[in-house]
């Protein structure tokens, strides 16, 4: 709107496009600052390891769920990790949320919490009911010697932005973000691609988004995405809502699963809006997050 209205004609009663033209230098000074203080946003190279768990025995599961984040905290290469849960019956299911800068920093924690994944899954406290690792060809490479004796699917990344200015360093908290994480199965590329790269140009434009992307394994379609609040998450919603009605049309594709995590205040605001999608919701339980991402002057985590 702002650039439409700078290519209006001036209208001097009231000095519409001058104002216009001062509103978006103002703009661009912010841009120009916030870039200044906290530096260019990176790319959306980042890896994510994305294991789901079965819990049989919470209070066993829980001190080793702590020690998990007890030495993840001390990764270098850790952007954030933790714990989120559906429930704390037995049979419900957990995930860990955590993402590294890279190969490098996967690998060191992998070797950091072996104890931990070995007295996890012991004596039958928890099962691994499934684990992917999603990031770029040629660092997934790098983790598949590691990583194919758990079973692992591999997704590699296709496209995306982040907003996400300092990967580790930042300020240490707790998890705070919310992540929304569908998967598809494509029926036809050529015909979902296009309507891909529309949802992350819209969604380019959200004031509260913290990464947005897609990575792919075989015919399986995953959106990796991140939301600085319950806000955030319905405004994408709302924004990208006549894209999700074009990749479901027409056979091209079909939503397999969907999930929404983070902090329980949070999530709770997202229901009415998501339970049309089957949604499966997980409150967070624990963890840290030390990375910063801002957009337009705004600080998001």
């Amino acid at each position: 709107m702002l650039l439409a209205l700078a290519a209006a004609p001036a209208y001097t009663g009231f000095g519409l496009a001058s104002r216009a033209r001062s509103t978006i230098s103002m703009q661009y000074a912010v841009q120009a600052e916030t870039k200044k203080l906290f530096g260019e946003a990176k790319p959306y190279t980042f890896m994510t390891i994305q294991p789901h768990f079965i819990v049989n025995d919470w209070d066993k599961a829980k001190p080793i769920m702590e020690d998990f984040v007890s030495r993840t905290r001390k990764e270098g290469g850790c952007m954030y990790y933790g714990w989120s849960k559906t429930g704390d019956k037995p049979g419900d299911k957990l995930f860990c949320r955590e993402a590294y800068t890279d190969a490098a920093a996967v690998l060191a924690h992998l070797e950091n919490i072996g104890p931990c994944v070995d007295a996890l899954l012991a004596d039958g406290i928890a099962t691994l009911d499934e684990i992917s690792l999603h990031g770029p060809k040629a660092e997934l490479e790098k983790c598949k010697a590691s990583m194919d004796a758990l079973g692992t699917v591999y997704y590699e990344i296709d496209q995306g932005i982040s907003w996400i200015t300092k990967e580790t360093g930042g300020i240490p908290m707790g998890q705070r973000l919310l992540t929304i994480q569908p998967t598809f199965t494509v029926q036809d590329w050529s015909k979902a691609e296009p309507i891909m790269a529309e949802f992350t140009d819209k969604t380019s434009k959200e004031s509260n988004c913290i990464y947005y992307g897609w990575t792919r394994s075989g015919d399986k379609l995953f959106c990796r995405e991140a939301y600085s609040s319950a806000n955030g998450v319905l405004e994408h919603l709302e924004n990208v809502g006549p894209c999700v009605d074009k990749l479901l049309g027409d056979g091209i594709a079909t939503l397999d699963r969907i999930e929404l995590h983070g902090p329980m205040g949070q999530v709770q605001p997202c229901k009415e809006t998501m339970n049309g999608f089957g949604t499966i919701y997980y409150n967070v339980d624990s963890g840290f997050q030390k990375f910063e991402a801002v957009k337009l002057g705004g600080f998001m985590g």
